[in-house]
């Protein structure tokens, strides 16, 4: 390592003396959380200096929104800096070879280049991948998660030089729900809308999503999810305009998400960075891989007064045994046809366009070139989701699996195990307790029977079946939801006597 995570920013971490050691000889990776200033070190900072250099700098990236922005900003600021996706430099190799192109630049930066796996299914992929790999300069590498990129390691023509780990500690993540059941996730979605929240769910399946838009329409919901996708004409358009386009003038970005409830498919298929302001609520009801989460998770960018919790569900064993099952399955006929490939054997075309990673097209493998092209980055792909599902199922409890791994993914967050209690508004409870004048108010008897009873009702003790629930239990439930009240018991005077009370506050 030859930088630490002490500083939050990339720009404080690294400077000129820093870029002068970055030699052709390596390639290097630097790991960064969002919000840490990837930007602004190297299309900024960076680039200005190489420019002192003469030197030129080819920046690729994975999302037109963000090159739009970037072009905009940056590559008139600076004469030496080329902004270009991934896919353009894809095309480039597929028609006319990408690999002078590439060589013509001092540098190239590489962003979220977790990209060449995650996206394995845009069949290109491999291209941008080697004409990198192969470049004769100084490459650098870009990702918030870099667990995908290193299982490429072994495929750099380059020893990697990792400057920088992420730094768990920087994000914007304040709880973190691990829920009991599917209702609590249901339920907990309903309560965080009534308090006029922002709930924004990542749903791996398009026709569920649609129908939990539905389940969520009274609070105006919508769905955001990519042209290619089946179900893509319901979408709602003039939701998916404002989403896509909320810049300013000037390129920066603005808040611009109308409805409360928002459904997507993918991080990795929108590319959108959310700015909402206030409390957000960010759900996945189904499996997802860990750096699918923190993509996804990290879409809800830090902005006014912007905090995240996020509710995860844990698979049953049967689901991940049954993924397991068909990744299995999808690796061996991968395999499978590779081989064949190799011993140059009779093959069925049909057989193997119906395969993923293959297509037809004008390059491929050897004497098939004619007729198939392949993307070398599916099988390790497929291979890189089965080691994730393997371990959890190595393991004797998932959900204390997942706990560990939340714990570690997000340091400074409260990790609960979320049942329905979880999911109930005491704060509307509470409110009609208070006086409307004041923060804070005695309650006498018969207000402290009605409380106790309500709470009881709620089976907010699932030990005990009493028909009141005493003020400590009360006050423990209170704190551990964060709730705007909190309830003791404390003594007051009245008259000549000294009598025990219920004190309930409201924090402003």
């Amino acid at each position: 390592m030859e930088s630490n995570n002490n500083k939050q920013f990339l720009s404080d971490q690294f400077n000129e003396r820093d870029f002068n050691k970055w030699t052709k000889d390596n390639h290097y990776l630097i790991a960064a959380e969002t919000g840490a200033g990837k930007t602004t070190l190297m299309l900024d900072k960076f680039t200005y200096w190489a420019k002192e250099k003469e030197k030129s700098v080819l920046f690729l990236c994975n999302r037109k929104a963000m090159k739009n922005q970037f072009a905009d900003k940056y590559a008139e600021q600076h004469e030496n800096l080329t902004v270009m996706l991934y896919q353009t430099l894809e095309k480039k190799a597929e028609n006319f070879g990408a690999g002078s192109y590439v060589n013509s630049f001092s540098y190239v930066i590489c962003d979220e280049v977790h990209y060449w796996l995650s996206d394995h299914f845009n069949f290109t992929t491999f291209l941008s991948f080697n004409a990198v790999n192969n470049c004769e300069n100084t490459a650098i590498f870009l990702t918030g998660t870099p667990d995908y990129f290193l299982r490429l390691k072994n495929k750099l023509k380059k020893p990697l030089k990792v400057l920088r780990e992420v730094n768990h500690y920087n994000n914007n993540v304040k709880l973190v729900f691990i829920p009991r059941s599917k209702q609590v996730i249901v339920d907990m979605q309903h309560m965080r809308l009534k308090k006029n929240e922002h709930v924004i769910q990542f749903n791996q399946y398009p026709l569920n999503l649609l129908r939990e838009s539905d389940e969520f329409s009274q609070y105006d919901s919508s769905v955001l999810m990519s042209k290619d996708n089946y179900l893509y004409f319901l979408v709602n358009k003039r939701v998916e305009k404002e989403i896509l386009n909320s810049t300013d003038e000037n390129g920066n970005d603005i808040a611009n998400v109308s409805v409360k409830w928002l459904g997507c498919t993918s991080a990795y298929e929108n590319g959108v960075n959310f700015n909402i302001e206030g409390p957000v609520l960010v759900v996945f009801p189904s499996y997802i891989n860990w750096t699918s989460l923190e993509q996804s998770r990290s879409r809800v960018r830090n902005f006014k007064n912007t905090s995240v919790d996020i509710m995860i569900y844990v698979p049953r064993k049967a689901t991940l045994e049954r993924e397991k099952e068909n990744l299995i399955k999808i690796i061996d006929e991968l395999k499978g046809i590779r081989e064949a490939f190799e011993k140059e054997d009779d093959i069925d075309l049909d057989e193997v366009l119906a395969l993923p990673g293959y297509k037809e097209g004008e390059f491929g493998v050897e004497n098939y070139q004619d007729y198939i092209e392949y993307n070398e980055m599916t099988l390790l792909a497929y291979e890189t989701q089965l080691d994730e599902i393997e371990t959890l199922l190595n393991e004797k409890s998932i959900s204390k699996y997942y706990y560990k791994k939340l714990r570690e993914l997000y340091p400074n967050a409260e990790i609960k195990f979320a049942n329905k209690n979880h999911a109930i508004d005491y704060d509307s409870i509470m409110k009609n307790f208070i006086n409307v004048d004041r923060s804070d108010t005695w309650l006498d008897k018969v207000q402290q029977n009605k409380l106790g009873s309500i709470f009881a009702e709620l089976k907010v003790d699932e030990k005990n079946s009493w028909d009141k629930v005493g003020v400590n239990k009360i006050g423990k439930v209170l704190k551990e939801n964060h709730s705007s009240y909190s309830i003791e018991s404390k003594n007051k005077r009245v008259g000549a006597k000294v009598e025990t009370k219920w004190l309930l506050k409201k924090f402003e």
